[in-house]
């Protein structure tokens, strides 16, 4: 039989998704400037650099994070 998981670890899981989700959506945010600068100088646009992963990666990392909390949601809902 499975050894019942702590509140200090299912909030714990709970912040390092929200955290995980965050830093995702700032390299989002930062693919988004880059793109939208796409017009300027090479010079310019060179300073603002792209994320070294593809977007589309970022995309279902972000998605897999998403699913990770809504998972801890219907954990948590079954445990309480």
């Amino acid at each position: 039989m499975p050894e019942p998981t702590s509140i200090s670890v299912y909030r714990a899981r709970r912040d390092w998704l929200i955290h995980r989700l965050a830093r995702i959506e700032d390299t989002l945010a930062r693919w988004n400037a880059y793109q939208a600068n796409e017009r300027l100088p090479v010079e310019r646009r060179q300073e603002l650099k792209a994320p070294l992963v593809s977007r589309s990666s970022l995309e279902i990392v972000r998605q897999g994070a998403i699913d990770g909390l809504l998972e801890w949601e219907q954990g948590w809902e079954r445990r309480n």
